[in-house]
C-alpha cells in the first residue's frame, strides 16, 4: 500500500492494521514507511489497514483501507493412471481449493471439451488410450494450475492370433515353439503332456511366446500347448503341437576285423538305433553294388577282397548320416611251396646253401635235418627259420637229408628232401720211402691217403709212369695204385718217385721217395 502526502517535510509514518499498530516482521515490511508491503498473504491478513502521518504541522490519518484474501488455486487431488479393457469405463477426477474455479480436460495436450472437475468416459475404446491433464483457471486471478497427467492405457481381450505346428526334430538339435497373442500384461506358461515346464537344460523361455527346446533329448518328445492369461477377459489356450524327437543316428556295433584265407568266408555285421536306417557297405571308399543291409557276407574270399570295409548308416529322416569305423580284412595266400631245395655235393669246408621258394600269408620256415633235428642258428648254421639255410664250412657231421617246414597262416607244408652229400677231402696220410736196391732186384713204394674216389699216378720225378717195360730193362706194375712195384732194377732207375693222389676234394702230392741203386758186385 503507498501513500502520498503533501506538507513540509519531515514526516513519520505509522501504519495500523484493525487499529493495532503494526510493526516489521513476518509478511510485514515497511510499517513505518509510505509505502506497507504484505508478502506471501494470508487469510489472517485479511482486515483493515491505514496510515498515520505527522509532519511539522500536523498529523493525518488515511482512510481505511479493507483487505480480503482469497485462496490460492491449489490442487489437492491429482488424477490417477488407469489400465483399463475395451468397453469398460474409467473415471478422471480432480479436487482444487480456491475460488470460482473452471475446469477443462485435454488429452494428448488437444482440449475435449470437458469443463467439470470429473472426466467419464463409458464405454472405453482403443482410440481412448493417451495421457489426460485438466487445467484449473480462478477467476478472481488468484491463480491457474494445471495437473498430472493421468495416463490411460486400454487393453485389447486376450486373444491368441496364431497357430502352433506339428513337427518332427532330430535328438541333439533345437527348435522354437511360438505362440503370438493380443491383450495387456500378457502371461505365458507352457505346458507338455498336461506338465507344466520349467527352465532347465533343454527347455528355456517357459514364461515368454517362444519357448526353446535345446539340444533336444527323447524326453522332449510330447504335446505342446501355451496358456495365456492377460490383463483383459479369460485364459486364452493355445492348440496342441505334437513334436516328435527322433532318436540321433548311432552305431552300436562296429564291423570286426578279420583275417582269412583265400576261399573262406566272411561275415560283417553293423548294430545302429535310429529311425527307418539304410546301409552302403564300401571297400576302401568305394560303395559296393547291392550291398545295402546291416550284413556284408564274402563267400567266397579272393585276394581281391583285401582291404578295409566301412557302412554308412543313414536315416531317412535326416537326423545323421555316420560312417563305421574302418574293419580291416587280409586274405591270405594258400601256402603253396614252388622251389623245392636240391641235393647238393660238398667238400669239407665249403659252403652249402639250402633253398625253399614259397608263397602264403604270414609264412615262417624251419630247417630240419635227417627228419628230426629240428636246427638253430649257431656255429656253421644260419638262416634256419628262413628259406635259405647257409652252411658255412660244412664238416661231415653235416652230411645228411635236409627238409624245411614251412608254416603259413593258411596251412603248413613240407618241402621235398635234399641231399647234402659232404665228401672228405683229399689226404695223404703216409708218404713212400726213400729206399737203396741193388741192381737187378726190385722195389715197391707205398702210399696211404684219404678221401672220395681216389685215384693214384706215380711219377718219377714229375713224369708220370706207366705200366709196362721200361727202356732201362726195368719193368713198372701198378703205377695206378697205391702200391707201385718196380722189378728188374736197372742202375737208370734210380732217381724221385712220388705219387699225385686225386680225389673229389683235391689232388695231393707225395713226398717224394729217393731210390739209390748200387751196381751188382762182380769180377772183372
Amino acid at each position: 500500500f503507498e501513500v502520498n502526502v503533501n506538507g513540509t517535510s519531515p514526516f513519520t509514518y505509522q501504519w495500523y492494521f484493525n487499529s493495532s499498530i503494526l510493526s516489521d516482521g513476518g509478511s510485514i515490511s515497511g510499517s513505518q514507511e509510505k509505502d506497507l508491503v504484505i508478502s506471501n498473504a494470508l487469510p489472517s491478513d485479511e482486515g483493515n489497514y491505514y496510515c498515520e502521518i505527522v509532519g511539522s504541522c500536523g498529523t493525518e490519518t488515511t482512510v481505511p483501507i479493507v483487505v480480503t484474501v482469497d485462496d490460492a488455486t491449489t490442487i489437492t487431488t491429482q488424477p490417477i493412471s488407469r489400465s483399463k479393457c475395451i468397453g469398460d469405463q474409467v473415471q478422471f477426477s480432480v479436487v482444487a481449493e480456491g475460488n470460482n474455479l473452471s475446469y477443462e480436460w485435454f488429452k494428448d495436450g488437444a482440449s475435449i471439451g470437458i469443463n467439470t472437475s470429473t472426466l467419464l468416459i463409458d464405454p472405453i475404446t482403443a482410440l481412448d488410450a493417451g495421457n489426460y491433464y485438466c487445467e484449473i483457471t480462478s477467476a478472481n486471478g488468484c491463480g491457474n494450475i494445471t495437473t498430472n497427467a493421468a495416463t490411460l492405457t486400454v487393453y485389447a481381450a486376450t486373444t491368441i492370433t496364431s497357430v502352433l505346428s506339428n513337427d518332427t526334430i532330430c535328438e541333439g538339435s533345437s527348435h522354437t515353439l511360438s505362440v503370438t497373442a493380443t491383450g495387456g500384461n500378457l502371461n505365458y506358461v507352457w505346458i507338455r503332456d498336461n506338465d507344466t515346464l520349467t527352465n532347465g537344460p533343454n527347455i528355456n523361455g517357459v514364461n515368454t511366446p517362444n519357448l526353446e527346446i535345446i539340444d533336444a533329448t527323447l524326453t522332449e518328445d510330447g504335446t505342446y500347448w501355451c496358456s495365456i492369461t492377460g490383463f483383459c477377459g479369460p485364459t486364452a489356450l493355445s492348440n496342441a503341437a505334437t513334436i516328435t524327437v527322433d532318436p540321433t543316428t548311432n552305431i552300436t556295433t562296429q564291423p570286426i576285423d578279420g583275417q582269412v584265407c583265400e576261399g573262406d568266408s566272411k561275415l560283417f555285421i553293423v548294430e545302429a538305433d535310429g529311425i527307418n536306417l539304410t546301409y552302403q557297405w564300401k571297400l576302401d571308399g568305394t560303395d559296393i553294388a547291392g550291398e545295402t543291409t546291416n550284413q556284408l557276407s564274402i563267400d567266397p574270399v579272393s585276394l581281391a577282397d583285401d582291404g578295409e570295409y566301412t557302412c554308412l548308416v543313414s536315416s531317412a529322416n535326416g537326423c545323421g548320416d555316420v560312417l563305421t569305423t574302418p574293419a580291416t580284412l587280409s586274405v591270405q595266400e594258400a601256402t603253396v611251396i614252388n622251389t623245392h631245395p636240391s641235393d647238393k655235393i660238398k667238400c669239407e669246408g665249403e659252403t652249402a646253401t639250402l633253398s625253399v621258394d614259397a608263397t602264403g600269408g604270414n609264412l615262417q620256415y624251419q630247417w630240419i635235418k635227417d627228419g628230426v633235428t629240428v636246427l638253430t642258428d649257431g656255429g656253421n648254421l644260419s638262416g634256419t627259420n628262413t628259406k635259405d639255410l647257409l652252411i658255412t664250412g660244412v664238416t661231415l657231421a653235416d652230411d645228411g637229408v635236409y627238409t624245411c617246414e614251412v608254416s603259413g597262416f593258411c596251412s603248413d607244408l613240407t618241402s621235398d628232401p635234399a641231399n647234402l652229400t659232404v665228401n672228405p677231402n683229399t689226404v695223404i696220410t703216409s708218404s713212400p720211402v726213400s729206399k737203396t736196391k741193388c741192381k737187378g732186384t726190385s722195389v715197391t713204394f707205398y702210399v696211404t691217403a684219404t678221401g672220395s674216389n681216389l685215384t693214384y699216378q706215380w711219377q718219377k720225378g714229375t713224369n708220370p709212369l706207366a705200366d709196362g717195360a721200361t727202356g732201362s730193362g726195368s719193368t713198372i706194375s701198378n703205377s695206378t695204385t697205391s702200391a707201385m712195384t718196380i722189378t728188374g732194377l736197372a742202375l737208370a732207375d734210380a732217381g724221385s718217385y712220388r705219387c699225385v693222389v686225386t680225389g673229389d676234394c683235391g689232388v695231393q702230392n707225395s713226398d717224394p721217395a729217393i731210390l739209390a741203386m748200387n751196381d751188382s758186385t762182380s769180377i772183372t
